[in-house]
């Protein structure tokens, strides 16, 4: 099964039947499925979500499946309506673009208890929770290495990014260095690095690219190539994809919390955020974001600008803006910034902030 390729070509992971059963069972049971629920599937089955989280813990559970051909924000409501659905998941972006959908009277006439979802971003949380009067449900998982943490499904509040707890009785975790793998404290940001405590629960590599395999299962844990941090009470909580993380005055800035702020500009429709290097930057990035504007709209920099600085701390304001008509997308809804990462700063780049 390939990986998303969010951060450049896709890889062929080679999965057991241990890590698809582990997987699902884990997934069921941590999300109380039984006989009498009904999963809403709009993701790709050839994307591990679709396939184990959602496909095989419902046949695990021995519950009904109703998959649609490909994901619709404007038709997601009724649909779910219309099948009786009790849980769904969405990825990446879809969440977004539903809570962006025009408001109806029948937005909570659906049988939905809770929806697995991630990234969710604070900008909306809470809003789309109260909208559709559903609950948030949080995890970690790759193609690579199954589904090592999940929240607890209660009545708290949501917490955007919290993944909840490890599985304790599947997987060693810990947050490193990213530069020499050494243990980081609770709060602290580094690399999530996971590794099995059974047999076959994992996968088995890459197909045929044994050089990615090693540089992956370094010092003996799987490196995920994500920032995170543990809080004191053991939760660990995502902040970005590591190549997504922008590192500035010597602060880390995660692109996704970025793209949430600069998305809800009234004349935003999308945007990708990433780290430039210049002469200037001293070794350190400077944000440039690319913007797909709503159609017909323009965007007065000035204002722009007066947005950011309200919105987001100093260090966080974008130096550089681009327009651009699209901004790819993965198969599993998660925005792709290969393109945008190798253009870099193009000749419509508009700096927004002097240099100083």
């Amino acid at each position: 099964m390939y990986t998303s390729g969010t951060t450049g070509p896709s890889k062929g992971v080679l999965l057991t039947h241990g890590h698809f059963f582990s997987y699902s069972i884990i997934s069921a049971e941590v999300q109380l499925l039984t006989n009498e629920d009904t999963y809403y599937i709009c993701m790709p089955l050839f994307h591990i979500n679709a396939l184990s989280i959602q496909c095989f813990a419902a046949l695990y559970a021995g519950m009904n499946v109703y998959c649609v051909e490909r994901f619709s924000p404007n038709r997601w409501l009724q649909d779910n309506i219309d099948c009786k659905a009790t849980v769904t998941n969405l990825l990446g972006v879809m969440t977004e673009f539903i809570f962006n959908t025009a408001k109806s009277d029948f937005d909570k006439d659906h049988s939905l208890r809770h929806v697995g979802a991630v990234p969710i971003g604070a900008e909306w949380a809470d809003k789309f929770e109260k909208r559709f009067n559903i609950k948030f449900f949080q995890g970690f998982g790759m193609t690579e290495s199954g589904m090592s943490f999940y929240e607890q499904i209660s009545s708290d509040k949501t917490i955007p990014g919290c993944a909840g707890y490890p599985i304790g009785e599947l997987y060693e975790v810990k947050i490193a260095n990213p530069e020499n793998d050494e243990t980081l404290p609770s709060n602290k940001i580094g690399e999530l690095l996971i590794r099995p405590k059974h047999p076959g629960i994992f996968s088995a590599g890459y197909y045929k690219m044994p050089e990615k395999t090693l540089e992956s299962w370094r010092n003996l844990w799987f490196h995920t190539g994500d920032a995170c941090y543990f809080d004191e009470e053991g939760r660990m909580h995502y902040f970005d994809r590591i190549k997504d993380c922008i590192r500035r005055r010597g602060e880390n800035i995660s692109a996704f919390e970025l793209e949430q702020v600069i998305n809800s500009y009234p004349q935003v429709d999308e945007s990708a955020a990433i780290g430039v290097k210049t002469e200037k930057s001293g070794g350190e990035d400077e944000v440039l974001v690319c913007i797909v504007k709503n159609k017909g709209d323009n965007i007065d920099n000035d204002k722009f600008l007066l947005f950011c600085q309200e919105k987001l701390p100093r260090f966080a304001i974008p130096k550089y803006i681009r327009f651009v008509e699209s901004i790819r997308k993965t198969g599993s809804g998660k925005l792709s910034k290969v393109d945008v990462r190798k253009e870099g700063l193009t000749d419509d780049v508009i700096m927004l902030t002097p240099d100083r």
